[in-house]
C-alpha cells in the first residue's frame, strides 16, 4: 500500500508576512483618505464663516444698512440679518456637522480669553467696516474695549485638526489661520 504524498501543509512565512503587508498598506490608505475627507469639511465650514464675514462686512458698507452674522455651534448655522429701515430680512445657510467650533478674544495687553457661548452674533460698522458690536448667546453685547481680536475655531470630530477665522474689531478685516 502506497500513501499519497501530500504536497500541500498550509502557507509559508513568507505568503503570510506579505498578506499581511498588503492589508496594511491598504487600511492605512483608506484611513487617510477617511481623515483627509474630516479635514477638508473643517477647511469648507471655516471658508464658509470667512465668506459669510466678508459679504456680511462688504453689504453693511456698501448698502448702508446694518448687517449682522449670527454664528450657531448647536445648530452649525450662519444667519445673515440685515435690517432696512423697520424691515428685517433673515438668511440661513447651513454648515454640515462633522465640524465644531469655539470662540475666543485677545485682549489689549495680549492675554487670550476662550468663551463658552454656543452662539455669537457680529455686526460692522455701515462707514468703515469695523465691528461695532458682539453679542452673546444671551445678547448681551461684550465690552469691544477688551477686545481686539475676535477668533472662531473650527475643529474636526477628532479634535485633531484645528482652523481658525480670525476677525481684527479695528478694521473689521478677517483672515484664516491654520493650526492655531
Amino acid at each position: 500500500m502506497k500513501k499519497a504524498n501530500i504536497k500541500n501543509r498550509g502557507f509559508t512565512l513568507i505568503e503570510v508576512i506579505i498578506v499581511i503587508a498588503i492589508t496594511s498598506i491598504m487600511l492605512g490608505t483608506v484611513g487617510y483618505g477617511l481623515s483627509l475627507a474630516v479635514s477638508r469639511d473643517t477647511e469648507r465650514f471655516a471658508r464658509a464663516i470667512d465668506l459669510a464675514l466678508d459679504s456680511t462686512r462688504s453689504n453693511s458698507m456698501a448698502r448702508r444698512e446694518i448687517y449682522s452674522l449670527v454664528i450657531d455651534n448647536e445648530d452649525k448655522e450662519l444667519t445673515r440679518i440685515i435690517v432696512s429701515g423697520a424691515d428685517t430680512f433673515t438668511q440661513v445657510e447651513s454648515l454640515g456637522r462633522r465640524t465644531d467650533f469655539s470662540f475666543s478674544y485677545t485682549d489689549p495687553a495680549g492675554v487670550r480669553h476662550d468663551l463658552d457661548d454656543m452662539q455669537v452674533t457680529i455686526a460692522f460698522d455701515k462707514t468703515k467696516g469695523a465691528v461695532i458690536e458682539i453679542l452673546d448667546e444671551n445678547d448681551v453685547a461684550m465690552d469691544l474695549d477688551d477686545i481686539s481680536i475676535f477668533r472662531i475655531h473650527c475643529r474636526d470630530d477628532s479634535g485633531d485638526r484645528l482652523i481658525s477665522v480670525v476677525l481684527i474689531k479695528s478694521t473689521g478685516k478677517h483672515y484664516v489661520e491654520y493650526g492655531t
